[in-house]
């Protein structure tokens, strides 16, 4: 099954740099705050449990309304079993499969989403609080029947927050883009990135075949406006969730 595909480059250069370059103004950016969840006895002993069996729990704060979101990444596709092989909504839960690539990185992505009144999620971020509290029945079905049999989704603490701003339907290089600025205490990421969906008509290598191009163009374009792309292999979650915590990356 061909799944949808999100591209996304992440370049080497300050938040400013990257509005100066897209003659973006920053209040025409949406800006959120985000915050990731891991084992609380994790991080006391320097590690990131969840994040080690490759699952994220993010919580996302403003911008109209908060979701939690709890995602397997990367995941191999006869992990996603019974009602999780494929994507579907309901009221305020979304449950979505695509493919990521990032540079020569290619790795399937579930994520299952859970929508919030605005600000409600503020009391689950304190230094004391649980975020484990605000994870459903759904989100914790998806991850006993996905995702390995040791991780735990109980004691949690927050590591954030993180100050985002996305920017979308960005005019880049005759490209349609969406672009994402974090910043968290001395650590700011940018990422470019391109969401492609095959057609019914398109075989998968076909589909595959314009991903890979799209990919070029989105690389060519960032050199062609001076752009440096950042090339190390840790993704901008592992970066800034071990800046949070406190914890060397070791490449």
């Amino acid at each position: 099954m061909a799944f949808p595909v999100e591209i996304k480059v992440n370049i080497d250069a300050s938040r400013a740099d990257v509005v100066d370059f897209l003659a973006q103004q920053p209040t025409n950016g949406s800006t959120r705050q985000i915050w990731f969840a891991e084992e609380r006895a994790g991080v006391e002993r320097g590690q990131l449990p969840l994040l080690e069996n490759h699952v994220i729990v993010r919580l996302r704060i403003g911008g109209g309304v908060d979701d939690v979101t709890v995602k397997l990444r990367p995941c191999a596709e006869q992990q996603l079993v019974g009602r999780w092989m494929a994507p579907f909504e309901t009221k305020s839960f979304g449950y979505r499969i695509e493919t990521e690539w990032s540079g020569q990185q290619r790795g399937l992505a579930a994520s299952a989403v859970s929508e919030r009144a605005q600000g409600s999620l503020l009391v689950v971020v304190g230094a004391y609080a649980d975020p484990a509290e605000e994870i459903t029945i759904k989100q914790r079905q998806f991850l006993n029947q996905c995702a390995p049999p040791d991780v735990r989704i109980d004691r949690l603490v927050a590591l954030g927050p993180i100050d985002s701003t996305r920017w979308t339907n960005v005019s880049f290089g005759g490209l349609k883009i969406n672009v994402e600025s974090w910043t968290a205490a001395d650590l700011e990421t940018v990422e470019l990135s391109i969401q492609l969906t095959p057609s019914h008509d398109e075989s998968p290598v076909e589909f595959e075949s314009r991903v890979a191009a799209e990919l070029r163009r989105l690389q060519a374009a960032a050199c062609d406006l001076g752009l440096a792309i950042d090339s190390r292999s840790d993704t901008k979650t592992q970066r800034v969730l071990a800046s949070l915590a406190r914890i060397p990356l070791h490449r």
